[in-house]
């Protein structure tokens, strides 16, 4: 359940606007929270409480991020002679 949740908010992520890695940092908390509350602590907890630690601060980056070409100094904008 969790899994097709998670490809959700990945395609959303993909193929909307940057703010929305946001939505992913916030579930990847969420995931994160909700293990640590309901789960034993064994090994496959530990990786699942890194790898969703990981996603949150990649989700945050990617939100932030700026383009490294601004849109203006792109070489497709250029003005064509002809």
């Amino acid at each position: 359940m969790l899994a097709a949740a998670l490809l959700v908010v990945s395609a959303v992520c993909f193929l909307g606007p940057k703010s929305l890695f946001y939505l992913s940092a916030m579930f990847s908390g969420v995931l994160a929270g909700t293990v640590y509350a309901l789960a034993d602590f064994t090994a496959i907890v530990a990786v699942t409480l890194v790898l969703c630690a990981a996603a949150l601060v990649l989700g945050v980056l990617a939100a932030r991020r700026e383009a490294s070409v601004s849109e203006q100094s792109h070489p497709m904008n250029l003005p064509v002679f002809g």
